[in-house]
């Protein structure tokens, strides 16, 4: 076995506090569920869709709460490894609300479908994973300290596997639906999700109530920019500079801002500055 799961050197080791602290509190409560007992502790700490009126805090407390002990150890296993890097690169705070996030996502989605309880780390760590892999796509996981896989293909096929049994409600007791919560809520509360070029969004801010509809998505300076036509009323334009704006969105919808020419850029900064002075 390897020393660490993406090679030796690739990240830091050691344990940052938020993780460190995630990973006591699940295996305390872990523990305390072998004094007591598990049905004590599913009972009074798993969210519950058809309780939630009378024992609301299960939405919380259901993501320090497991099944088993190989529940417990793939959750906190993957924790160990993901969690630090992103919590040292995002810092504690935003970690944690990234993580308890990603966890009521897996809440709300099996809020909507399901009636069965569900317990489980794992939405938070899903989470954790897909942002691991959006921020260090190419970094290779070692599977069983042998196999080397890029993160971003690991985690796709997560996904689709997720995905595909959610969709399908396989019955193998299985809280697919709070995985899939997770993956989404990490996707739409990614702390660096929502970082866009400042001249393409001024430009969208100027353009939006024009005749072109423009949606961006910014990850590593691609663009993905949908057009949306207006009511048939709006059709013929006053001003032909917005049709040369629609031209350059295309170019850059196809092939990003590296395609565009000095003057393409130009117009584009002459057209955000003026509707910034209206």
């Amino acid at each position: 076995m390897r020393n660490h799961l993406f090679g030796t050197g690739t990240f830091d080791n050691r344990l940052t506090p938020c993780v460190k602290k995630l990973i006591w509190v699940n295996m305390s409560v872990w523990i305390l569920g072998m004094g007591v007992g598990n049905m004590f502790i599913n009972e009074w700490f798993s969210f519950q869709p058809y309780k939630i009126l009378i024992r609301p805090w299960g939405v919380v407390t259901y993501m320090f709460v497991h099944g088993g002990f190989w529940h417990l150890f793939v959750n906190m296993f993957l924790l160990f490894f993901l969690g630090p890097p992103l919590e040292r690169k995002w810092g504690s705070g935003t970690f944690l609300r990234y993580f308890v996030r990603c966890g009521l996502g897996g809440a709300v989605l099996s809020y909507a479908f399901v009636t069965n309880s569900i317990i489980g780390a794992s939405a938070g760590v899903y989470g954790v994973m897909l942002a691991f892999a959006i921020t260090w796509p190419n970094v290779p996981m070692y599977v069983w300290g042998i196999f080397p896989i890029r993160v971003k293909w690991l985690v796709s096929f997560m996904f689709a596997f997720t995905f595909l049994n959610a969709v399908g409600q396989a019955g193998d007791g299985v809280a697919h639906l709070a995985h899939l919560g997770g993956f989404l809520a990490g996707f739409a509360f990614l702390p660096d999700n929502r970082r866009f070029s400042n001249r393409i969004r001024d430009v969208y801010v100027a353009i939006r109530n024009s005749s072109i509809g423009v949606t961006f998505r910014n990850r590593n300076l691609k663009f993905v920019v949908e057009r949306q036509r207006r009511s048939a009323k709006n059709k013929e334009r006053d001003n032909p500079t917005l049709d040369a704006v629609d031209v350059i969105l295309d170019k850059i919808a196809e092939s990003g801002m590296s395609s565009l020419t000095t003057e393409e850029k130009r117009l584009l900064d002459q057209v955000a500055k003026k509707h910034q002075s209206h």
